[in-house]
């Protein structure tokens, strides 16, 4: 694990390893298995639950590329 915002590189697609992005540490952990136009879907339905209150839309889990074993909570 890496600091933070250590630099590192990321898959512009998960598990694509014909392109490549920098980002900070803990966005490429946030984003593990999403694209990125599902992560910044996921960013900006979280940034208005922290701005406004209420809660996390959570029908926005259907990822196309999620393989994760244990799914959203």
């Amino acid at each position: 694990m890496g600091r933070p915002w250590s630099p590192n590189f990321e898959h512009v697609v998960p598990g694509d390893d014909r392109g490549f992005a920098v980002a900070a540490w803990w966005v490429n952990l946030m984003r593990t298995d999403l694209g990125v136009d599902m992560f910044f879907l996921v960013a900006g339905k979280l940034d208005r639950v922290w701005r406004e209150g209420g809660e996390f839309d959570r029908d926005v889990r259907v990822v196309r590329n999620w393989r994760k074993t244990k799914g959203w909570r």
